[in-house]
């Protein structure tokens, strides 16, 4: 049921020239949920150490907002935050697999 209820969004803003995985970093950025609009954004970046503007950045959106979607009046924030770390990693790993790199930096 959760599949239905789900649409990502995928936006990719530029493209890394000059793949060298020895001088890329892959960075788990952010991620936030609006609860206004029900939906879930992550932040992840594949930046170049030599170069700060050879980036490439990606965003993705999960939206929740559905009619057999409701979020429950005794929602614990902190329990909300542990999910959505974990799912941060976890779709993360599908955008670092586009471009492997040496190292990895968690910065949420």
């Amino acid at each position: 049921m959760l599949r239905s209820m789900v649409k990502i969004y995928i936006t990719f803003k530029k493209i890394m020239q000059n793949y060298n995985p020895e001088s890329r970093e892959f960075v788990f950025d952010a991620y936030r949920f609006d609860l206004v609009n029900l939906q879930a954004y992550f932040y992840y970046s594949i930046q170049d150490k030599n170069d700060n503007n050879n980036i490439l950045l990606f965003e993705e959106v999960i939206n929740f907002d559905d009619g057999n979607f409701d979020l429950r009046s005794d929602l614990n924030y902190d329990i909300l935050d542990n999910i959505l770390f974990h799912l941060h990693i976890a779709l993360g790993i599908s955008y670092y697999k586009l471009y492997p790199t040496e190292k990895l930096i968690i910065k949420s």
